[in-house]
């Protein structure tokens, strides 16, 4: 028994139905309908058939199921850029070029940074045409 002395704390309706035994939902209202289960067989062959069976996924009914958007859709059918690609083509080479021959140590001027920060450059500038691709 609890003792006078001590103030009672509140507890939830859900909470109090759990531990006490009754309802979750309050009275009056219906709780939601779930999507078909594996074991409804036997229900659905007492409903008489009207034709070609139409099977919903189980997805669409849970309710958190979301549409292709139209913009989805809108993109699906774009085609790259004519540029795109030699441009790509065009720096990763470059840049691989400008790095190799740097270690090589052909380049005029000798081995300067700034034909590493040239050649890493250019292939930052391939990896930004290659984001153009559709």
């Amino acid at each position: 028994m609890a003792s006078p002395d001590k103030p009672k704390t509140k507890i939830s309706g859900a909470r109090r139905a759990a531990l006490q035994g009754g309802r979750f939902t309050p009275k009056g209202t219906v709780q939601k309908a779930k999507g078909p289960s594996k074991n409804s067989d036997s229900r659905d062959a007492a409903k008489p058939s009207t034709g070609p069976a139409e099977k919903t996924p189980a997805y669409v009914n849970s309710g958190r199921y979301t549409p292709p958007s139209p913009h989805d859709e809108a993109t699906a059918d774009q085609v790259t850029k004519p540029w795109v690609i030699p441009a790509l083509a065009f720096f990763l080479i470059l840049g691989m070029l400008l790095i190799i021959n740097y270690y090589v140590g052909v380049l005029p001027g000798g081995r300067s940074g700034f034909y590493l920060l040239g050649g890493l450059v250019s292939i930052t500038g391939g990896f930004a045409a290659a984001t153009q691709l559709k």
